[in-house]
């Protein structure tokens, strides 16, 4: 990132954080394939953070489904009154 564009990029750190650390340190992005559907987050973000981010109504419409990751590790679905973990530290 250029420095001028840095300097834009703080002007958002208070007004919009999530804007901020995405471009900052990435986006995470969980795809649901069946609906067509995406979850992102800005930053590096675990599975289980991405999974709860998910809409229960998307999991009583597909409650029938067992979805998997691309690497075939079962999706578990998060208890409903669970927090979020938090994000994983940038290196």
């Amino acid at each position: 990132m250029a420095v001028e564009e840095g300097k834009e990029l703080e002007t958002y750190k208070k007004t919009n954080p999530d804007y901020y650390e995405g471009v900052k340190n990435g986006w995470s992005i969980l795809f649901l394939g069946r609906d067509g559907k995406v979850v992102i987050a800005p930053g590096i973000r675990t599975r289980d953070y991405m999974v709860g981010k998910i809409k229960k109504e998307f999991w009583e419409k597909n409650s029938d489904i067992e979805f998997k990751f691309l690497d075939g590790t079962k999706v578990l679905r998060p208890k409903l009154d669970s927090k979020l973990p938090p994000p994983v530290p940038p290196d």
